[in-house]
Formats: C-alpha cells, structure tokens, sequence
C-alpha cells in the first residue's frame, strides 16, 4: 500500500498544491482503482509465486534425500538398491531422532549410541552431512569428544 499511497500523493489533484486526488475527481478515481485492483493482482501472484517455490523447494528435498547412498563402491543391481535402501532408511531415523528432540544438539556419535544403528560412524556422518544439505539440520560450531576420543561438532533440527 506504501506505493499506491505514493504514486497518488505524487499524482495529487491539484498539480500546483500537490495534494493528494480525492475521490470525488473523475479523472483520478478510476486511476485509484486501477491501481488499487493492480496492486491486489500482484499479491495474489505473488503469493501463488510463493507456492509453487515452496512446492518446488519440497520435490527438489525429496530428489536429494534419493541420493543419499554414495555408491563408490560401483555396486549394480539389487546390492546398490539395498545399500541405497539402508542408508535412506538411515537417514530417516536420524531425521525423525532430531525431530523427535528439537532443541537437543546432538554429535554423530550421541546420535549412534541413541538411536542403537548397527552402521558405521561414518555413515552416520553421511547422513547428518546430507541432512544438513538439504536443510533440515545446522551444524554449531560447538564440539564434544566423540567415541574415539577426538572432537565432533554437534548438529540441530532446523525445520519447524
């Protein structure tokens, strides 16, 4: 409105005076209007803009959270398909663990232990590194000392 309100104080009914145009002036009250009708349009398109970002952001999360197996040992056939499926059902979990506890800052290791994953460490890593990719979780710049010993940062649930 802070536009609309500017173009018609500059607009003004009487030129000289610049006042603003009243709406008993024939020629500016159909500009109002226009205007008034434009403005309106432009919130409803960019209000479907927003949606369909929004709804693009989404199906881009999902393509993304499909490649979360890095297939570098070039498996083929059902193998790559049951790591692929492990290490989605991996991220899943650690998602719905950070969900489960919002707030909660939480290492690779922490989350090993809590969530009882018979994997690697490093695929835990591999799973908070891509959640943290697509925006679902921060890493701090806070550490703790993990299972060996050494420093790892803690991550948290970022979505609402």
């Amino acid at each position: 409105m802070n536009r609309l309100f500017l173009i018609l104080l500059l607009v003004g009914c009487s030129p000289a005076k610049k006042t603003k145009p009243c709406v008993q002036c024939p020629q500016y009250s159909k500009d109002i209007k226009e205007l008034k009708e434009a403005v309106e349009y432009n919130n409803i398109v960019l209000e479907q803009i927003e949606e369909d970002f929004y709804y693009l952001w989404e199906e881009n999360q999902k393509l993304k959270k499909k490649m979360s197996y890095y297939n570098t040992t070039n498996e083929q056939g059902d193998k790559l398909k049951d790591n692929t499926s492990k290490a989605m059902a991996q991220d899943d979990i650690i998602l719905e663990y950070f969900k489960n506890n919002k707030g909660v800052k939480l290492s690779p290791s922490m989350i090993l232990e809590r969530t009882k994953l018979k994997c690697p460490i490093t695929s835990i890593r591999r799973a908070m590194s891509n959640l943290t990719a697509i925006g679902y979780l921060i890493k701090t710049d806070e550490k703790v000392a993990g299972i060996y010993g050494r420093p790892e940062y803690l991550w948290k649930y970022y979505k609402s």
